[in-house]
C-alpha cells in the first residue's frame, strides 16, 4: 500500500517536472487593451469624436428640454384658468412630449453607445494582424489582457510596443 501511494506521488513530480521543462521555451505576456484604447492615436481620435457627437446630442436635448420646462411652467400658471377637460388634455399632450423626450434622450445614448462599440471594435480588428506579427517576430506563444492577470513582471507588458507600432500604423479610426 506504501508501495503504491509512494509511486504515485514520484509518478506526480515526474509529470510536474517535465510539463515544466516542456513549456519553459514559452513565453507569454500581457496588454492593456483600455490603455491602449485610450492612449493611442487612434483611440484617441475615436474618443474626440464621440464626444463632438456627445456634446451635439447633449446640445440638442437641452434645447428640447428648455421647451419642455417652459411649457410646463405655462401649464402650471394656467391650471385654475382652464376648464378642467381642456386642462386635461393639455397635460396628456405634455406628458406625451415628456415620454418622446426620454425616448430621444435614450435613443442618442444607445447610438453612441453603440458607435463606440463599433468604433472600438474596428481599432481592435485593426490591431489583431499588428499583434500577430509582433508575437511572431519576438517569439511569444500566449498574450493575455491585463485586467485578467493577478500580478506580473513587467518586462511582460507589451502594450506600450504595440501602441508604438499602431501609432505608426494606424492614425484614426472614423465613426460610422
Amino acid at each position: 500500500m506504501i508501495i503504491k501511494s509512494l509511486n504515485k506521488i514520484i509518478f506526480f513530480f515526474y509529470i510536474i517536472l517535465f510539463a515544466n521543462i516542456s513549456y519553459a521555451n514559452n513565453q507569454i505576456s500581457y496588454i492593456d487593451i483600455s490603455y491602449l484604447l485610450n492612449n493611442s492615436s487612434a483611440g484617441k481620435s475615436i474618443s474626440s469624436q464621440i464626444k463632438k457627437i456627445n456634446d451635439s446630442n447633449v446640445k440638442k436635448l437641452k434645447i428640447e428640454e428648455d421647451k419642455i420646462k417652459k411649457e410646463e411652467s405655462d401649464l402650471i400658471s394656467k391650471k385654475n384658468v382652464l376648464s378642467k377637460s381642456e386642462y386635461e388634455k393639455k397635460l396628456i399632450n405634455f406628458r406625451e412630449k415628456v415620454k418622446k423626450y426620454k425616448i430621444t434622450r435614450n435613443n442618442f445614448i444607445n447610438d453612441v453607445n453603440k458607435k463606440r462599440i463599433n468604433a472600438e471594435a474596428g481599432l481592435i480588428k485593426e490591431l489583431s494582424p499588428i499583434l500577430a506579427e509582433y508575437l511572431e517576430k519576438n517569439n511569444i506563444s500566449l498574450v493575455i489582457q491585463k485586467k485578467n492577470i493577478i500580478i506580473g513582471k513587467s518586462e511582460l507588458d507589451i502594450t506600450k510596443d504595440i501602441i508604438t507600432i499602431l501609432d505608426k500604423t494606424i492614425k484614426k479610426i472614423t465613426i460610422k
